[in-house]
């Protein structure tokens, strides 16, 4: 029942602060669904992300992955606090469920350059066990478009990958990076 309230209060939370608050306050629920389904409330109203980045960040240490899964997805999704996010997301990059890593990586991908300093984590992620966290880890190391030694060797790590969808973004990666650093 709470969690079909929280689900719902996010159709109606658009410029109404009570209702954010009341989503806000749920966040620390005893109830896991309860709390996936207000960060997903949350999400659908974006002001409210703005709002509630200090509430997502701390409930990015939610004991069960589905909750930690879509507070990734929303930070993913705000327009402030960006160098706190990032820190709270490249952390995330090490969270042991797979999905929250990959997320994570997309999520880092969407901030593009404002992501560099989550290269060194994006870059051990190129080993992930995981081909669709590897292939996030890629994606994002490309998006922010800033090559490194450490982004640079990491993709190149992966052109060797098991997986042809890893490989294959890998080596476009670094074809678009390789003119960028020998500009420089």
């Amino acid at each position: 029942m709470r969690s079909q309230a929280a689900r719902s209060l996010g159709g109606f939370g658009a410029g109404r602060s009570d209702v954010v608050s009341a989503l806000k306050s749920v966040l620390s629920d005893e109830a896991a669904d309860v709390r996936a389904h207000a960060v997903a409330a949350i999400s659908a109203i974006p002001e409210a992300i703005n709002d509630s980045v200090a509430d997502l960040v701390t409930a990015i240490a939610d004991p069960v992955a589905e909750v930690r899964r879509k507070v990734v997805a929303a930070l993913g999704n705000t327009e402030r606090s960006r160098a706190a996010i990032v820190q709270t997301l490249a952390h995330s990059l090490a969270d042991p469920d797979a999905e929250t890593r990959m997320r994570a990586a997309v999520s880092l991908a969407g901030f593009r350059q404002e992501s560099r300093a989550a290269i060194p984590q994006l870059a051990r992620l190129v080993g992930d066990s995981v081909a669709e966290v590897r292939q996030a880890s890629v994606e994002a190391l490309d998006s922010i478009g800033v090559p490194s030694l450490e982004s640079v060797s990491a993709l190149e790590e992966a052109t060797r990958d098991t997986d042809e969808r890893v490989r294959s973004s890998a080596t476009a990666a670094l074809e678009r990076a390789m003119p960028v650093a020998n500009a420089a």
